[in-house]
């Protein structure tokens, strides 16, 4: 097992090396929510709810980092002004709250994003989000307990092995918690994209979503959904699993498994609105070649029903070519 601060060290490196592909897919998710092919959106086009928790997610993240960078100082310091050993010694108790904090609220806001996908998937239907509301608000009642407990030892050198046993057993199940959310919104969101799909585009005509491919029908656009949806729900949770494995273990490497996490977040988040907005582009500048009549449009009526009508296809006024809106209102949703 690596002592405290090596695997301290370690963590920060990991941390480190997350944060500069972490800047990339920010660059580019700016990009996807600020611009289309075409030009800049308009007000009324950008999706604000995802540049706050984009935004967020950035900021947090920073901080975090930043922290660490600091407890790694303040390690070093401690080494150089004493004699004493360094090998159990996580910095100032200040800090860890700190950087604890961050990591929670990061994990909050991408939870919470989440469980609003899946409401607004539903048409805004409360009774699909409840168990994600619960898990959400018992994270947070979670969080404020353990912040609330080390403020409350924040002066003292020795709060106990009982208590950090229960604080230990908190954190545990705080991530169990959110693996156990993303499970369920990202399938429900997905089961969700299966039905409109199979509503959206009759058999005969299109490809069912499902294993086995029919060479004699086209694919659909929402199958590449679900592959976006399911990709970044994937990398969020194999993290966090392996951050609850590090609990379990009572091991140093939870300095490193938490620190991976703190931004792999982000850059699940900031893949599905890069790969759903490259999709939509895509689509706006590609003709419809198989549809021989008027594509249905799905929408999401203020009275939680969903409709399903016949109209005719839009027209994009630029590239001259029609623009199936089932899959653009679909992936606007997801965004």
């Amino acid at each position: 097992m690596l002592q405290s601060d090596t695997a301290q060290l370690v963590g920060l490196f990991v941390e480190s090396i997350f944060y500069g592909i972490y800047l990339v897919t920010f660059g580019y998710c700016l990009q996807a929510l600020f611009r289309k092919p075409y030009g800049w959106k308009h007000s009324s086009e950008i999706n604000f709810a995802s540049v706050f928790v984009a935004l967020s997610l950035f900021f947090v993240g920073t901080i975090n980092l930043a922290l660490a960078f600091y407890r790694i100082q303040d390690v070093q310091q401690f080494a150089f002004n004493t004699t004493a050993s360094v090998a159990e010694y996580v910095g100032q108790p200040w800090v860890n709250i700190v950087k604890e904090a961050t990591m929670n609220f990061q994990v909050l806001i991408a939870d919470g994003a989440l469980t609003y996908r899946c409401w607004e998937v539903y048409g805004r239907r409360w009774k699909f989000v409840l168990l994600p509301i619960v898990l959400w608000l018992g994270a947070l009642a979670d969080t404020v307990c353990v912040l609330w407990a080390n403020s409350r030892f924040l002066h003292s050198s020795d709060i106990g092995s009982n208590l950090q046993h229960l604080m230990g057993l908190t954190w545990t199940i705080f991530w169990v918690t959110t693996i156990v959310l993303n499970v369920y919104a990202t399938g429900m969101i997905v089961i969700r994209i299966c039905r409109v799909n199979n509503i959206n585009c009759p058999s005969a005509h299109c490809e069912s979503i499902g294993f086995e491919r029919h060479a004699n029908k086209k694919p659909t656009k929402f199958k590449e959904v679900i592959r976006i949806v399911i990709d970044s729900g994937l990398i969020y949770t194999t993290t966090s699993l392996v951050v609850v494995i590090s609990l379990v273990t009572a091991s140093t490497s939870y300095f490193i498994t938490t620190s991976a996490d703190m931004i792999v977040i982000g850059i699940a988040f900031n893949l599905i609105n890069i790969r759903v907005a490259k999709a939509r582009a895509r689509d706006a500048i590609t003709p419809s070649v198989t549809e021989t009549k008027a594509p249905a449009i799905l929408e999401f009526n203020h009275d939680l029903s969903l409709a399903v009508h016949q109209s005719q296809p839009s027209v994009n006024s630029l590239s001259g070519v029609h623009v199936e809106m089932s899959d653009t209102h679909l992936a606007k949703t997801i965004v």
